[in-house]
């Protein structure tokens, strides 16, 4: 069993990666550093309020925005700090709703209460540096503070800043940041790695930058895939699962996000069995499209 976790996600990959977690609750049940980056800090934030994976995936398809939340969504100018305020709004109201900690708790009350160790891993503008947030080294940085830190992305809101430190885009300076997760001299590291591709059926007219915002997300997708091929030859492959994810652009339907989470779930099992998990991906998406 592992003790420690890697995953880094945007965007809809997160629900694939959520259908994947939950199939490997039995490989991950002893989990105490979870390492995170971009979006994936909504899984670890849930995780923290005691919620199951599929109970997070529920909470995440209520939160409209989700799409958003993938480097390039839009091009447009908008109110980031609506967003900003909404964000913190939805996460304020999941703690107290939840009921088990104040708003405010900080990362430090976190371990101490929950066993779990939180460590995101992020991008410092002005301190030109990668900064993993964690209990030991940040305790008193509070959990919405960093979950925001981790939205940052460009058409979401560009920056976020904690005291005199200014958050952007962690995947602007590295797409697979696992080398900055917090380790121990013990540490049985378990990694999730998404092999991302853009939906390319989008059925709404998403604006005169449309071409150019989707340029942006195939040229990461490219970045992205090409640096966990060669990341993955040089761990052992039985501690890394790759799942293959589709980003979606515009509305997220509920059917959509069903068919992430199982792709997800199917991904896994085939992991679990050694099997490809791209074949069991495309399999599953064949099957879906014939019933269509």
């Amino acid at each position: 069993m592992h003790d420690s976790i890697f995953l880094a996600s945007q965007g809809s990959s997160i629900l694939v990666d959520l259908g994947a977690l939950d199939k490997l609750k039995e490989k991950t049940e002893n989990v105490v550093y979870w390492n995170v980056a971009g979006n994936a800090a909504l899984i670890i934030f849930f995780k923290i309020l005691g919620y199951t994976y599929e109970q997070i995936f529920y909470h995440l398809c209520d939160l409209k925005i989700l799409n958003n939340t993938i480097n390039g969504s839009s091009l447009m100018p908008e109110d980031e700090e609506e967003k900003i305020r909404y964000m913190k709004e939805w996460l304020t109201e999941k703690i107290n709703n939840n009921k088990l900690f104040q708003e405010d708790i900080n990362l430090a009350d976190i371990y101490k209460q929950t066993n779990i160790f939180p460590s995101f891993i992020l991008w410092s503008r002005n301190k030109k540096k990668i900064i993993n947030i964690n209990p030991q080294n940040y305790p008193g940085i509070k959990l919405i503070d960093v979950v925001l830190a981790s939205l940052t992305a460009l058409g979401f809101f560009n920056q976020y800043q904690i005291k005199n430190t200014i958050f952007t885009n962690i995947f602007s300076v590295d797409c697979y940041p696992y080398l900055y997760s917090f380790r121990n001299d013990n540490s049985d590291y378990f990694y999730l790695a998404n092999i991302l591709e853009t939906n390319n059926k989008i059925e709404n007219d998403l604006g005169p930058m449309q071409d150019r915002e989707n340029e942006i997300i195939r040229q990461f997708c490219d970045h992205n895939n090409f640096r966990i091929g060669n990341i993955i030859k040089t761990l052992d492959i039985t501690k890394i699962i790759k799942i293959h994810s589709i980003l979606y652009k515009g509305e997220l339907t509920n059917e959509a996000a069903v068919g992430l989470f199982k792709n997800g779930q199917i991904q896994a099992e085939a992991f679990l069995e050694e099997r490809d998990t791209k074949l069991a991906s495309q399999q599953y998406l064949e099957s879906i499209n014939s019933q269509s």
